[in-house]
């Protein structure tokens, strides 16, 4: 093999890791429900939230689904920008309107609420099947240029993720709650 033989298997190899996201990291650093192989996305949220969500917080009593619908979730988080992460962290809430999402972000988006659907489906009628269903039936337009999502860390440490409309008037309804992600960890930095 040549010297430009070497230099290119190095590369390839070192752009493997980095590209790999966290799949050679310790699952140690991830919650225990995290995917077999997470996306670097999840990784990215794995760094700043912790799995575990405070005592007294509920999760559906089927902890499967609940956990379903939180690896799109945290893959959202992970599409966050060190900025939005900073601004987070400062304010304790970052307000991200869906017409200024990246593809990315947008595409993480539109997956939560597509396995949310899936997940959440229940014939009782006991949950909304349809989170984005119910937020068009609270005056959401079908592009959801009117909505604005909202990242916020509450006093008990919980990082929640939820949405507001914005009314023809130019006003906002409180936080729709999508889900907790977590609470977020203290040596986060």
């Amino acid at each position: 093999m040549n010297k430009k033989h070497w230099i290119a298997v190095s590369a390839i190899v070192v752009m493997t890791l980095l590209i790999g996201g966290c799949v050679n990291r310790s699952r140690a650093n991830l919650p225990e429900w995290a995917p077999k192989n997470p996306s670097p996305e999840f990784c990215n949220a794995s760094k700043v939230l912790s799995g575990s969500l405070p005592q007294g917080v509920s999760q559906d009593s089927d902890e499967a689904r609940f956990h379903a619908i939180l690896v799109p979730a945290w893959e959202f988080f992970g599409t966050l920008s060190s900025d939005q992460i900073n601004s987070l962290k400062a304010s304790k809430s970052v307000t991200l309107p869906c017409t200024s999402l990246t593809a990315k972000q947008r595409g993480a988006l539109d997956n939560y609420f597509k396995i949310y659907r899936q997940v959440m489906i229940n014939p009782t009628g006991e949950w909304p099947s349809d989170e984005l269903a119910e937020l068009y039936k609270l005056g959401a337009k079908n592009d959801l240029s009117n909505v604005d999502l909202v990242v916020d860390i509450r006093a008990s440490g919980l990082v929640r993720f939820g949405c507001t409309i914005r009314q023809q008037n130019g006003a906002t309804g409180n936080v729709l709650p999508l889900t907790g992600l977590g609470t977020v960890k203290l040596d986060h930095k």
